[in-house]
């Protein structure tokens, strides 16, 4: 996918689903889409796998039972990866994003998910943004370097658990912000940014 829909109004993502069931989206290098690289919507089971973007990012929204592992993405121009809007039961896995102009790594107003063993480069605000009720996510094992705010930034989402993540480079290594609370942070190296922790 090349060039993916320049003509076509905002809004025309390379690949684009919505209200399917048990869908798989792999291998496929997307470049230069005029909105989202994949845009899954309503969707009851789908995996997202190794699948290479440049100039855009993957948004799920209203689905169920995800899987997002082994992508790489560049340069996104706002997220590299979204989870949001009522998503249950998220995994994001082994996923590379470099450069986004907003955050990486997005878990918004979906209590549960799973975030493990990223990479998480140069990205103009958060490496990994934890937001809006996103309760009990689990950050495990990411690797969050140069990310121009903070490496994981909590906000307003309880019960999360942070443990075994390596961050440098960023203002803060973690910060949690709004009502935040009940937050475990275990085992992860936060040397090399301008704080280690916001509390």
């Amino acid at each position: 996918f090349v060039n993916c829909g320049d003509s076509e109004p905002v809004g025309a993502d390379a690949i684009d689903l919505n209200s399917v069931t048990n869908a798989t989206i792999s291998n496929n290098y997307i470049l230069n889409p005029y909105d989202d690289g994949i845009d899954v919507e309503g969707t009851n089971g789908v995996v997202i796998s190794n699948n290479h973007i440049v100039n855009g990012g993957i948004e799920i929204n209203d689905c169920t039972q995800v899987t997002v592992i082994g992508n790489s993405i560049y340069n996104s121009k706002m997220y590299g990866i979204w989870i949001g809007t009522h998503t249950k039961i998220a995994t994001v896995s082994a996923n590379y994003v470099f450069n986004s102009t907003y955050d990486g790594i997005v878990i918004t107003n979906h209590s549960n998910a799973t975030v493990v063993a990223n990479q998480l480069l140069n990205n103009q605000r958060h490496g990994i943004a934890i937001s809006n009720l996103a309760n009990g996510t689990i950050v495990e094992g990411n690797i969050c370097i140069d990310n121009d705010s903070n490496g994981i930034n909590i906000s307003n989402s309880d019960g999360c658990v942070i443990v075994g993540n390596r961050v440098s480079g960023s203002v803060y290594g973690v910060a949690e912000t709004g009502t935040s609370d009940y937050t475990l942070l275990d085992g992860n190296n936060l040397t090399g940014n301008t704080y280690a922790h916001r509390r």
